[in-house]
């Protein structure tokens, strides 16, 4: 029913946007209830009284802002007090409302998720050296230990050598490198999400205390509830986390634990099968008794599951398919900008309506550039937009500002977003290829590109030679790499796509053993290589060339009724000239808005090829956006 809801709310929204009397005007004065970004604060930073919590947020409305996500340190009766004032507020003034996961009073002295730590005496002090002040020794609350290991020091070491040492005294002899094992809770403290009696116990609880504590904005205004995830950062630790590494990977775990702490037990080849298998035990068991029931509970409640793709223990692509409100954070690396585009790929082609972009205020870069923009974060804001994300949420520090310069950076960078989130909810993206990869290679560069994950394509159906989804996206065309057809099970799967009519697109990435993997596959109803002559691919929605060294041209395309939607951004650090080369141009007319003014700075030079593609020149400043509009 969630899924549903959530499909016909964004076809509504989007037939509304797509018939819009002027998309022009739109731009330029964004309707005051529509579109407009999200602040995150803390429950805290706000005044303690019912009355300047309501100007608070009435000053916070006057930014331009659409809605809040609340952090609640601790659901007592204050806070749900303070929650109670805040929603009402929220209803009166037209904010969404969205609540940040938290523990209940009583939940406070339950087991929590706990994060595996070790310590290891030093190797040339092998007879006993200990790290006195470490986690191990003094632990941090509910430290429980796991085991106490010892390893031979010197040559290769095999599993049977190494020693348990977790019901007596340190082995005599040696030399030894001594290693004590444990789980302590994370900080600050979380549900235990490896446990699924203790997550649907704690989902369960603080759904129905809100419904019943905030019944009056409940499902209307109160929309959106933000799950924390564990990160990806760190290794974790469950009761049961050594049968499960037992049944994936056919090992003991205990003896294999140095393995963690860099000890290459086996050989580096046997090391690197164990962090594998620890690895894919704490994702699966993850998404099983956590993702999965995070997403029956909550939407089952009529509310949407947010999380942040850089939280969770999933693919970029199965992040999406398990929470409908997907959070990309700024990318400050090429994987880390990959692993945005997958999560909100896959979001577009499950028919999620927003992805969100987060950017916590406290932690922008200021540099040199920064004096000549509108607002401290509009690269990592335009950075976002590229990414995929279709509302910011800025993560505002301390108490909202009534005057000041800080109302003015507030208010300047959400009448920006606003601008720019009005033309990226407008219509449909477009979705060229679906890809199902890890990487992206360079021969999709210039495509727009949808993204999907196993399970969603499990979830899939194939009709008529295309691939459909419950968002009713459909997709003739699927690019793979090398990557997926190591799986016979995944290769079988593309196998019965091709059988079915879908053209299947071997992108070609330079990973060892690419080509022959390819060659398996010649002939094969379906499969094509992308880029060979006369395989019949679709053009490139769009492609450029720089007239100076450091460009670096990223975009993303809608389409409405009226109108073919081009949002183009320099990522690069130098300035200069961008002679982009369009497919879809309408009638061939290319104007360019300026998202900071709103304003048309007027028709492109436009020169149409023998293919029909409209190719114009464009000047893009460094980290500079623009819109690149053609009506139909």
């Amino acid at each position: 029913l969630g899924r549903l809801l959530s499909v016909a709310l964004g076809a509504v929204a989007s037939l509304g946007r797509a018939h819009g009397a002027d998309f022009g005007a739109t731009f330029r004065e964004p309707p005051a209830n529509a579109a407009r970004p999200s602040l995150a604060l803390g429950l805290a930073s706000l005044a303690p009284s019912e009355v300047e919590a309501r100007r608070q947020l009435t000053s916070l409305r006057a930014c331009g802002a659409g809605g809040v996500l609340v952090r609640v340190e601790s659901g007592n009766a204050e806070a749900w007090q303070r929650l109670r004032w805040v929603a009402a507020a929220c209803k009166d003034m037209g904010l969404e409302l969205g609540l940040c996961d938290f523990l209940l009073p009583e939940e406070e002295s339950r087991p929590k998720l706990q994060r595996l730590v070790w310590t290891a005496s030093r190797a040339e002090d092998a007879q006993g050296g200990r790290a006195e002040g470490s986690a191990a020794y003094r632990p941090a609350d509910g430290y429980r230990e796991v085991a106490r290991l010892a390893v031979p020091v010197g040559g290769e070491v095999l599993a049977h050598q190494v020693v348990d040492w977790s019901a007596g005294p340190e082995p005599a002899g040696g030399p030894w490198q001594t290693f004590r094992f444990g789980g302590a809770d994370v900080a600050p403290p979380r549900v235990d999400c490896f446990d699924a009696k203790a997550v649907f116990g704690h989902v369960n609880r603080v759904l129905v205390e809100s419904q019943g504590r905030l019944a009056s904005a409940y499902g209307t205004t109160f929309a959106w509830y933000q799950w924390s995830g564990p990160g990806q950062s760190e290794l974790f630790w469950f009761s049961d986390l050594a049968d499960v590494f037992l049944k994936s990977s056919g090992l003991g775990l205990t003896r294999h634990l140095p393995v963690l702490a860099g000890v290459g037990i086996g050989g580096e080849k046997n090391a690197d099968y164990v962090r594998r298998h620890v690895a894919q035990a704490i994702r699966e068991t993850w998404r099983q008794r956590c993702a999965q029931q995070v997403d029956d509970l909550v939407h089952e409640a009529g509310l949407e599951a947010g999380v942040a793709a850089d939280e969770v223990l999933m693919e970029p692509e199965d992040v999406a398919f398990y929470f409908r409100r997907v959070t990309l954070s700024p990318a400050e690396t090429p994987e880390r900008r990959l692993r945005n585009e997958r999560a909100a790929g896959a979001g577009r082609a499950l028919g999620h309506r927003f992805t969100v972009g987060r950017v916590c205020w406290t932690h922008v870069s200021p540099t040199p550039a920064h004096v000549l923009l509108p607002f401290r974060c509009r690269h990592e804001v335009d950075g976002l937009f590229c990414d995929g994300a279709n509302r910011i949420l800025l993560d505002w520090p301390g108490e909202v500002p009534s005057d000041g310069e800080g109302f003015a950076q507030l208010q300047a960078v959400c009448r920006y977003a606003h601008r720019c989130q009005v033309v990226l909810q407008q219509g449909d993206a477009v979705g060229d290829l679906l890809v199902w990869s890890a990487a992206r290679p360079a021969s999709l560069a210039g495509y727009s590109c949808d993204w999907v994950g196993r399970r969603a394509l499990e979830a899939a159906a194939v009709r008529k030679g295309a691939i459909l989804f419950e968002s009713e996206r459909r997709y003739r065309d699927v690019a793979v790499t090398a990557d997926v057809l190591q799986s016979d099970a995944d290769a079988n799967r593309l196998r019965l796509l091709g059988a079915a009519g879908v053209n299947i697109w071997l992108a070609a990435s330079g990973a060892e053993g690419e080509e022959e993997a390819f060659a398996r596959l010649a002939g094969t109803p379906g499969f094509k290589r992308l880029g060979d002559p006369g395989a019949g691919a679709p053009l490139p929605d769009l492609q450029w060339t720089g007239d100076v060294e450091g460009m670096d041209i990223r975009f993303v395309h809608r389409r409405s009724a009226t109108d073919e939607v081009y949002y183009i951004a320099n990522a690069g650090a130098a300035g200069g000239t961008a002679t982009c080369l369009f497919r879809d141009t309408g009638r061939g007319v290319p104007s360019r808005w300026e998202p900071v003014d709103g304003e048309a700075a007027g028709d492109l030079t436009a020169v149409r090829s023998a293919d029909g593609r409209i190719s114009a020149p464009l000047f893009l400043g460094p980290h500079e956006s623009c819109f690149v509009v053609f009506a139909r």
